[in-house]
């Protein structure tokens, strides 16, 4: 670690080695991994991983000269927190309401805090008017000064069945499959506990209690069942909301598990169905599917050079050519042929025959670069000639350009005038309401109100 440059970029990334993290979180040094001597092997993991790792282990009895990194992750319960930057909601601004004129001077602050003071004041102000209590997502304008981990969306997740459990097909991600699934393993632990039991034991009555009350069905479990199309026979028409007899629930599971089996079975073919319904809407996608794989960038760079040969020296069979170049002793062309080469310095080539070259003809060489190295200085070599053309001129001529400009360049003055309430209220007028929000999470909406409402 320290000269391998891709250790620097992966640092950069957030991405962090498992004996280092074992080091800042449980104080556990980092141990050689190379013959127990040296530490030459390392696992990098993204910072999505690191939320969820426990332990980090270091096997040296699998391999004979190096060991084995292990870290032990705990399962997803929900999304990883992602590093955002908070933005209020819509708010329901009132008709009318009063916000103190002289606010803003009365405050003796900081130009940040007196512009947070004044939004939270803002808010309040509309809240007061509004017959119902605003939401805490639609507050907070002025108050993000950083990024702050959030959690996006749901995970769905199920746990790994016991033997026997109700086992599902489908792997993808979709909560209210999740749910479902969750809900036949309650009634299959209802059923078990009803063979040995009975339905009137305490057990038996808080896991109706959680089939009742069950996520993921609209309306409610109770209401999704008085709408199922199928049932097996048997089945009740209404969900009790007692704890039923261990027939009564069998039948309710049976039907449950050939819902959620027609459920995996739409989830399955549905990506299939997008897939073949994008490329009937877009038939350019299937060209898409057939283009061959592309390079991810330049794999090698071809240059072309020229020179023009000056003269030819019959005694000693060689040429001089202008300008010079660094050419490469491998393939050199005059007229279309390639010339048998000897010796190669930039302005001098010697030939085994120069017989049929004369003062005047052009020699030219494409040169390929293709190391990482070779593109790098070749594209450093370029912005040097495009963008340091200046860097070599002395201070005492960049006087007399600094003076020459004093004396003959025009001169402007620039005058910011004030902006009066009537002109900023113009300006924000003659904005879209649907502009891009501020980081400071106030939009031009937020702004056309407090501008024409505000006493």
């Amino acid at each position: 670690m320290g000269e391998i440059p891709a250790f620097d970029t992966l640092s950069q990334l957030g991405f962090k080695d498992l004996q280092e993290l074992a080091a800042e979180r449980w104080g556990i040094p980092p141990r050689p991994t190379c013959k127990t001597k040296t530490r030459k092997d390392f696992c990098f993991i993204s910072p999505e991983l690191q939320e969820v790792l426990v332990d980090v282990s270091v096997l040296d009895d699998v391999w004979p000269d190096h060991s084995i990194l292990q870290g032990k992750f705990q399962r997803f319960r929900e999304c990883i927190p992602r590093l955002i930057w908070k933005t209020p909601c819509e708010f329901p601004w009132p008709a009318q309401w009063y916000v103190d004129p002289n606010l803003w001077t009365q405050m003796d602050s900081h130009p940040d805090e007196k512009y947070r003071v004044f939004w939270k004041a803002v808010e309040d102000a509309a809240q007061q008017e509004l017959p119902f209590p605003v939401p805490k997502r639609s507050c907070g304008r002025a108050n993000t000064v950083s990024t702050s981990p959030a959690k996006v969306g749901a995970h769905p997740h199920v746990r790994v069945g016991r033997k026997g459990d109700f086992q599902p097909q489908f792997h993808g991600s979709s909560l209210r499959h999740a749910h479902w699934v969750r809900q036949v393993r309650r009634l299959q632990a209802f059923v078990r506990s009803c063979s040995a039991d009975g339905s009137h034991s305490q057990y038996a009555a808080s896991v109706w209690a959680a089939i009742v009350r069950a996520k993921g069905f609209t309306g409610g479990f109770v209401q999704w069942w008085s709408r199922c199309p199928h049932r097996v026979h048997g089945a009740p028409l209404q969900i009790p909301w007692v704890p039923p007899s261990g027939v009564i629930a069998t039948r309710i599971f049976e039907t449950l598990a050939l819902q959620v089996r027609s459920l995996e079975s739409q989830l399955i073919s549905t990506s299939r169905q997008y897939a073949r319904l994008r490329r009937a809407r877009i038939p350019r996608l299937i060209f898409q599917d057939l283009r061959p794989m592309q390079s991810s960038g330049v794999d090698y760079l071809i240059r072309p050079i020229q020179s023009s040969i000056v003269s030819v020296d019959a005694a000693d069979q060689s040429i001089v050519v202008e300008p010079p170049h660094g050419w490469s002793p491998d393939r050199i062309v005059c007229q279309g042929l390639p010339l048998s080469l000897i010796h190669v310095e930039p302005d001098c080539i010697w030939l085994e025959d120069s017989s049929a070259l004369q003062p005047g003809d052009v020699i030219s060489q494409v040169q390929c670069s293709g190391t990482q190295t070779e593109l790098e200085t070749m594209f450093v070599d370029e912005w040097k000639a495009r963008w340091e053309r200046h860097k070599d001129v002395p201070d005492s001529r960049w006087a007399t350009i600094l003076d020459f400009a004093r004396q003959a360049l025009p001169r402007l003055e620039f005058s910011w005038p004030a902006i009066s309430p009537d002109v900023l209220s113009q300006l924000i007028a003659s904005k879209k309401s649907s502009s891009a929000c501020g980081l400071d999470g106030v939009s031009i909406a937020d702004l056309k109100r407090p501008a024409t409402k505000c006493h």
